[in-house]
């Protein structure tokens, strides 16, 4: 195959060579090695066209992203539900590998929180993978005053990279906030009871009651299923979640079940969970919630019918499935 030199670029390459380079590349899918053998050059100069096809202008590349949120559907949950503020809703493809869904519901999540911790603010902050992939998603903040407290003791090693204590203090890191960690377990064995455990403790006891009244709240959604890994750390039984599922919950927040009107159930284990509750969050200014994935809708559905909710990160599968339950009343 013979080129004619009749423009050239700053790399002294022809301008047709270059464009016959890309087209095989990028129209007909073919390897470096077969245009190499094609047009009698080496592989790496194959490489050195397309890279110089690409200074000329003769191949642009672009990168379509997807929507960034669903407008309509935030509108529409934002008019079904009186407390809630404010929504990001991510939308997918069938496609759309679950781990980069997470990514993304957890970089709107971050975005949220940072607009919403002012000066001076108490947060209280959950755990959960999704907690934990919004922690590396924020930006360096520095706001005066704020304190950052777990919203529950923790788990133990087996759950180390979402436990409540680490994400806390990458949450304290990125506002340059001061962190009171609950150095106690999320849940305590039989007999003991949190409220003694608080009383007898005054650094866990403070940080109790601060992350109880704290201005905002980050927090992850919990389901039946997923809450084994209290049961994996030894925190909670077999028997313990047994009797949770006889109760057929919607979902819990740091081990606090509701049932799908979000009305709060009552479990064997609730007087030795050392962290909020959720009439705490009923109270709050803020209460971030940050779940994807469909087995989040029931739960997330659950807390907005109950009120614990004024700001929401999602994808529009769980946001579907939500108003779908409310449009057939389930």
């Amino acid at each position: 195959m013979t080129h004619q030199r009749a423009y050239t670029d700053d790399h002294g390459a022809p301008v047709e060579l270059l464009a016959e380079v890309a087209r095989q590349y990028y129209e007909r899918f073919m390897t470096q090695a077969e245009i190499a053998q094609n047009i009698g050059v080496s592989r790496s100069q194959v490489s050195r066209y397309l890279k110089a096809a690409q200074e000329a202008g003769i191949v642009q590349i672009t990168i379509a992203l997807p929507a960034a949120s669903d407008p309509e559907l935030e509108a529409e949950l934002r008019s079904r539900f009186k407390r809630l503020r404010e929504v990001a809703i991510i939308p997918t493809t069938p496609s759309s590998p679950s781990a980069t869904v997470l990514s993304r519901v957890a970089a709107a999540g971050a975005g949220m929180l940072q607009r919403l911790v002012q000066p001076d603010d108490t947060v209280s902050v959950g755990a959960g993978r999704t907690l934990a992939q919004l922690v590396t998603a924020l930006e360096p903040r520095k706001q005066d005053g704020v304190v950052v407290v777990q919203a529950m003791g923790n788990v133990g090693h087996e759950g180390h990279d979402i436990d409540y204590n680490a994400i806390a203090h990458g949450v304290a890191a990125a506002f340059g906030g001061r962190l009171f960690q609950i150095n106690a377990p999320a849940i305590l064995s039989v007999p003991y009871l949190a409220e003694d455990m608080e009383r007898s403790h005054a650094s866990i006891g403070n940080a109790v009651s601060r992350a109880r009244k704290a201005d905002v709240f980050i927090i992850g959604l919990g389901t039946i299923a997923s809450d084994t890994l209290f049961v994996t750390t030894g925190l909670l039984t077999d028997d313990d979640i047994e009797a949770v599922s006889q109760a057929e919950p919607a979902g819990d927040i740091c081990g606090r079940f509701y049932d799908p009107k979000g009305k709060p159930i009552a479990t064997p284990f609730d007087d030795r969970i050392v962290g909020i509750r959720l009439d705490d969050l009923k109270k709050a200014r803020s209460v971030l919630a940050v779940a994807s994935g469909a087995e989040k809708a029931v739960p997330m559905l659950g807390a907005l019918r109950g009120g614990y909710l004024t700001h929401v990160a999602t994808d529009d599968i769980v946001a579907r499935q939500m108003l779908d339950r409310v449009a057939r009343k389930h």
